[in-house]
């Protein structure tokens, strides 16, 4: 009765996980152009091990991008945008803290399935900014360690005042 009571208890505890999807509201292409950060033509380039950034190329823009190329980036969810190396895509990105990232709803396409959206869209620009890969890359690693240099340097600061917090109360 036990074992019964234990296999029914984990059986009922991750079912919900198992058949949680991503369910996307329906959205015109107009509203998923005025929610999106940058609207862009794209080949993707590289795609992580992990399928959550891709490397792009970008070929045409209309919205928010100058760079002639991004890194895009996604989640592991069902909700995650599946990117395929050498595709062409049109993106709808939003941008957050400072990266642009798709999801499966974002309304971002294989081009082939954006003939009548890039039609409406008419036509776009080329990228004016030439960016490479690796420009964007270096750029990327010199925040971390600039945010790493603050911190550490917060640190040591924090950690002298302390010291001197201390030596001045045992003065007293």
């Amino acid at each position: 009765m036990v074992r019964i009571f234990i296999f029914v208890s984990c059986f009922l505890l991750f079912l919900p996980i198992a058949v949680i999807a991503c369910k996307c509201v329906e959205k015109s292409d107009e509203v998923h152009f005025t929610d999106a950060d940058a609207v862009f033509v794209g080949e993707v380039v590289k795609v992580d091990e992990h399928k959550e950034v891709a490397a792009v190329e970008v070929i045409s823009t209309w919205k928010g991008l100058k760079a002639s190329n991004v890194y895009l980036y996604t989640n592991k969810t069902s909700c995650g945008f599946n990117f395929r190396e050498d595709r062409t895509y049109l993106f709808y990105a939003q941008k957050q803290k400072g990266k642009y990232t798709v999801e499966a709803c974002s309304g971002s396409v294989d081009i082939d399935g954006a003939k009548e959206s890039i039609a409406e869209l008419g036509e776009g620009s080329p990228p004016s900014k030439q960016v490479t890969l690796q420009e964007l890359k270096s750029e990327a690693d010199l925040k971390k360690w600039g945010v790493l240099g603050i911190v550490i340097l917060s640190i040591g600061i924090g950690m002298k005042l302390i010291v001197k917090l201390e030596k001045s109360l045992k003065r007293k």
